[in-house]
C-alpha cells in the first residue's frame, strides 16, 4: 500500500475520513475516522496532540469494564479536571482499502460528573500518547472535486 524508498512496508491499510466539526457551532473540521472497540463500531476524531483514547462515560458500561480495576487518574479536558480510569483495550481501525489494524491502547474512561456535558463531546478521541504512538499512520488531505472534505488516512503495524 504505502512503502518507504528501500521497499519496506509503511502501512497495509486505508481509510477514507471526513472533515467536519465535532460539535455545531464549532468553526474547526477534524479529522473522523472509523474505529471498532470491543464490538462497539464509531467514529473517534484525531488528535494528535492529545493523550489516550479518551471514550464517554458509558462506554464502560457497554464494554463491562470494572471501574476498581482500572488505574486512576486526572486528565485536564478543554479546561476542566476530570477524574476516571484507565484501561488496557483492543482498538480496531478497519481498512476500506488493504488490511484493518488492531492493537491495544490506554483508553481513558471518565467517570460520571453532572457538572460535564459529555453531549457536546459525543466522539471517542484519538490521542498520540498511549494510543496512535503505536502505530505509523499518514494524512492524505487530498481535497477531491467531487468530495471536498474527504481524505485518506493511512496505517500499519510499527513491527
Amino acid at each position: 500500500m504505502l512503502l518507504y524508498q528501500n521497499g519496506e512496508t509503511f502501512a497495509l491499510g486505508s481509510s477514507r475520513y471526513p472533515l467536519h466539526p465535532t460539535i455545531n457551532g464549532e468553526q474547526i473540521n477534524r479529522i473522523f475516522i472509523p474505529i471498532i472497540v470491543g464490538n462497539l463500531e464509531a467514529r473517534a476524531y484525531l488528535d494528535t496532540g492529545g493523550i489516550f483514547l479518551i471514550c464517554h462515560p458509558t462506554i464502560s458500561t457497554e464494554l463491562k469494564l470494572n471501574p476498581r480495576e482500572g488505574i486512576p487518574y486526572t486528565i485536564n479536558f478543554r479546561g476542566n479536571k476530570i477524574d476516571g480510569n484507565l484501561h488496557s483495550i483492543d482498538l480496531e481501525i478497519p481498512a476500506e482499502d488493504g488490511e484493518g489494524i488492531k492493537f491495544k491502547v490506554t483508553a481513558f474512561i471518565p467517570d460520571e460528573n453532572p457538572n460535564m456535558d459529555w453531549s457536546k463531546f459525543p466522539f471517542p478521541i484519538l490521542g498520540y500518547h498511549g494510543c496512535l504512538e503505536f502505530i505509523r499512520f499518514a494524512i492524505d488531505p487530498r481535497i477531491q472535486e467531487e468530495q471536498p472534505s474527504v481524505g485518506r488516512i493511512y496505517f500499519g503495524c510499527t513491527t
